[in-house]
C-alpha cells in the first residue's frame, strides 16, 4: 500500500490525529491560473494528503498528472517508502505552494517532475509564459526544499520535449531555459539532474503520449517476474505509438 506501514513507533493515525494542517494549503488558497477543473483535484489530492501525511524519511515524487498517474504502479515495488505527491494539471506554482509538508517530515529524497502544464496552450497566461520563467520556478521549489531540509536528496527530472514546430516558434518555450546551466547549479547547489542526455536537444518530437502510456501494458504484463510478456507489452505498445503518429494506428493492429 503505498499509504501503508509504519514510520517508526508511530503509525499513520497518529500523525493524522495530529494537527498538522498548517502544513497545507487551506481550502481558501487560490493558486494562480488554475481553472476550476484544477482547483477541484488540487483541492481533492490536498484532502488525501492531510489523511496520509508522507511520514519521516520517505521517497516522494512530486509533480503533476505523470506523476499522480503512476501511484497504481508502486505496489510493484513492494515498499511502503514510496510517496506520491503528484496532483493532475499542477503548476510550477501549485508545487511551491505545498511544499511545508515536505519539508516537515523530510525525505530521504524528492523527484521533482513538473513544468509542462505551465507551458499547454490552455495556460490562461500562456502568452506571458516563457521557459525562463519555468525554469526559475523549478529550481525555486528545489532551492527551498533544500534550504528546509538539507539532507534530502533532490533530483529534477527534466520535463517533456514538446513538438518542436508547434511550440519553437511560440513564446521561446521548448523546454526549460536556465540563467546558469543546469548541470553547473546542480553541482553548486548538491542537486541531481535526471533525464539530462539530451537536456539542450531532445532528438524526438512529442506528439500525443509520454513514458506512462508505454509503461502501462507492460508493467502489468511485467508484474515483476515475467520478463518476456513485459517485453512483448512495451515492443507492441511502442509499434503502435509510433504508428498512431503517423495516422495509421487501427483496431487492427491496436488488438
Amino acid at each position: 500500500m503505498l499509504f501503508g506501514g509504519t514510520i517508526g513507533s508511530q503509525d499513520f493515525s497518529i500523525l493524522a490525529s495530529s494537527n498538522l494542517n498548517y502544513l497545507y494549503p487551506s481550502s481558501s488558497e487560490v493558486i494562480k491560473y488554475q481553472a476550476e477543473w484544477q482547483q477541484a483535484l488540487y483541492k481533492k489530492r490536498i484532502n488525501e494528503f492531510k489523511r496520509s501525511p508522507i511520514g519521516y524519511g520517505k521517497i516522494v515524487l512530486l509533480g503533476n498528472s505523470i506523476t499522480e498517474g503512476v501511484e497504481e504502479k508502486i505496489d510493484y515495488f513492494k515498499s511502503d517508502e514510496i510517496i506520491n505527491r503528484g496532483i493532475s494539471g499542477d503548476f510550477t506554482g501549485g508545487v511551491l505552494a505545498r511544499l511545508d509538508e515536505i519539508i516537515y517530515f523530510k525525505p530521504k529524497s524528492v523527484f521533482i517532475l513538473i513544468g509542462i502544464n505551465d507551458i499547454f496552450d490552455d495556460h490562461p497566461n500562456r502568452v506571458n509564459i516563457t521557459s525562463k520563467s519555468v525554469a526559475n520556478n523549478i529550481i525555486n521549489i528545489a532551492n527551498t526544499i533544500k534550504s528546509g531540509s538539507s539532507s534530502t536528496l533532490v533530483y529534477i527530472q527534466t520535463i517533456l520535449p514538446v513538438n518542436r514546430e508547434k511550440y519553437m516558434k511560440v513564446n521561446d518555450v521548448r523546454l526549460p531555459k536556465y540563467e546558469k546551466p543546469l548541470r553547473i547549479q546542480i553541482k553548486e547547489i548538491n542537486y541531481n539532474l535526471m533525464n539530462s542526455k539530451y537536456a539542450n536537444e531532445m532528438p524526438w518530437n512529442l506528439t500525443f503520449s509520454y513514458g506512462r502510456a508505454l509503461q502501462h501494458d507492460s508493467l502489468n504484463a511485467w508484474l515483476g517476474n515475467n520478463r518476456k510478456n513485459g517485453q512483448e507489452a512495451l515492443i507492441k505498445r511502442a509499434k503502435c505509438n509510433s504508428l498512431a503518429t503517423y495516422g495509421k494506428l487501427n483496431e487492427t493492429v491496436e488488438v
